[in-house]
């Protein structure tokens, strides 16, 4: 029979793990806490994990003509407030197939591959693109880069159980910007003279625009996607598998170019890439925080299975 003093060891170290695996699960809690964003996460740039997205992936890419590039980012977060679900998206288009700058200050990108870039192929011309195949050939959408009404448009959208949230994007955000919180908008004198603000090069695809400090460079597409929970079942990899990253299919006589079967296609015309339609090649998880529920889970394991090792103690001993 074990003394005494040897079970109130035993009990004291099972005790301090029990009380240290409570402490990590509420840790661990606190932490999603901490970055599960409040609904509504655009706010005129896309800042990742700063900006309160809980996912990011890398983005690599395929134009229709076979040419292949890397760098994009995909930011995804979830928000749940009752039965109303909401997914807040970002993403951004590396600067090595296209950027905001036109006209004669555009980047030196585009005049190393000897292409201009002006405002009428990002204003009225490029755009995100979504469809599907049959039987789910009613889902699409069209979300247009930026208008003659400085803002990024739905031109058409239709996903079954979805229904769009806000949607904005950066060339938008360089219209409206407005230092002086007033009607002023000084950026969009380069819209009017068609010439993106002058820019310093600080090396490839690394540039800055002294006169105009928050003008973004960047192509970026954020919008929010709503539905009811109790009807829908729909999160993040849904999105990404069957609503972002594309599947194409040969097309032309010798199969030379590419066509969208499923998924996400942008049409950036031009772009440095390639030809004008650019679709989604691989999707890779870079840093994922899960949600709270995912963590509590974790926690409930820990506790549980220190637990069933103090009580097997226990009993081996009795």
């Amino acid at each position: 029979m074990p003394s005494m003093s040897s079970t109130l060891i035993r009990f004291a170290r099972s005790y301090a793990s029990l009380k240290a695996a409570g402490v990590c699960c509420l840790m661990m809690f606190a932490t999603a806490i901490a970055v599960n964003p409040a609904v509504g996460a655009i706010d005129g740039y896309v800042e990742g994990f700063a900006e309160g997205y809980t996912s990011e992936y890398d983005v690599s890419f395929i134009t229709e003509d076979k040419k292949t590039g890397d760098g994009g980012k995909l930011y995804l977060s979830k928000t749940s407030v009752g039965s109303a679900s909401t997914l807040n998206i970002g993403f951004i288009a590396p600067l090595n197939i296209c950027d905001n700058t036109f006209g004669d200050n555009r980047s030196p990108g585009w005049t190393d591959i000897g292409k201009n870039h002006n405002l009428k192929d990002l204003e009225g011309s490029d755009d995100w693109q979504m469809k599907r195949e049959p039987p789910n050939d009613d889902d699409k959408w069209i979300l247009e880069y930026v208008d003659d009404t400085y803002s990024g448009s739905v031109k058409e959208f239709s996903v079954a159980g979805l229904t769009l949230g806000e949607f904005q994007s950066s060339l938008g955000w360089n219209y409206d910007y407005d230092p002086l919180n007033d009607s002023t908008y000084p950026y969009r004198t380069y819209f009017d003279n068609e010439n993106s603000p002058a820019l310093t090069v600080n090396g490839p695809f690394d540039y800055s625009f002294p006169g105009a400090d928050n003008w973004i460079a960047e192509i970026m597409y954020e919008f929010q996607l709503q539905w009811d929970n109790t009807v829908t079942t729909f999160g993040e990899s849904d999105f990404v598998s069957k609503l972002f990253k594309s599947e194409t299919k040969p097309k032309g006589k010798h199969d030379e170019k590419l066509e969208i079967v499923n998924g996400s296609v942008f049409h950036m015309s031009p772009n440095m890439l390639g030809a004008h339609k650019v679709f989604v090649e691989d999707v890779v998880p870079s840093n994922v925080i899960p949600e709270p529920s995912t963590f509590i889970v974790w926690g409930l394991l820990v506790m549980t299975a220190v637990g069933g090792s103090y009580w097997r103690r226990k009993r081996a001993a009795a």
